[in-house]
């Protein structure tokens, strides 16, 4: 079991990256924490069939249902690491990969697939308590990953003060995301399996 959150950077940059520079992070094949785009990449496609099948079942469904879902996903997306990238350009941390912000904040994927299965299976009711669970346990790992490796901040910088309130501002980030990119609304409260074998 892995307990440790740290990215380990090639040891030539660590003391570029002290100094508040951009870091050379270790390639996934030499890290175990290193970020990777699989599990984001088919998380998303996944969470856009299961949306198009609960509309579906619904007699919601239509061509332009696959876009909604992806637009409204990207562009949230989009946005968070926007306001991530901002927030560290205004800490005056050092600037972090992009792409590793983009799977960072893709894992959410994941807990949106999660719950529109349980809600499918189990209704919205439990839905909900599965967005709850998703939604804390996907904060908690983007607080852990951002304090570890992407909001450095030395003590004796005048942005210090702030870096606890930003990192959580950050984090919270992903479970407003979770919440608002979720489609319990289209869930019936017996599961959409249930009412479909019932009609």
């Amino acid at each position: 079991r892995n307990t440790r959150w740290t990215r380990e950077c090639f040891s030539s940059e660590l003391a570029e990256a002290s100094a508040g520079s951009s870091r050379k992070f270790k390639p996934p094949t030499m890290d175990p924490n290193a970020p990777d785009l699989y599990l984001p990449v088919m998380s998303f496609v996944t969470y856009i069939l299961v949306c198009s099948y609960i509309k579906g079942t619904n007699g919601k469904f239509t061509p332009e249902v696959l876009t909604q879902v992806m637009y409204s996903c990207l562009g949230f997306q989009l946005l968070e690491i926007l306001v991530i990238r901002c927030g560290l350009y205004a800490l005056q941390a050092a600037p972090s990969p992009i792409l590793d912000l983009v799977a960072n904040t893709g894992y959410k994927y994941i807990g949106l697939c999660v719950n529109m299965v349980v809600g499918m299976f189990l209704g919205s009711s439990a839905y909900y308590c599965a967005l709850l669970w998703t939604g804390t346990t996907t904060t908690y790992f983007m607080l852990k990953v951002l304090a570890n490796n992407h909001v450095k901040v030395a003590q004796d910088s005048p942005s210090f003060a702030a870096r606890t309130p930003a990192l959580w501002s950050f984090a919270f980030l992903q479970f407003v995301s979770i919440w608002w990119l979720g489609y319990g609304r289209d869930l019936d409260s017996g599961g959409v399996i249930v009412g479909v074998g019932e009609s």
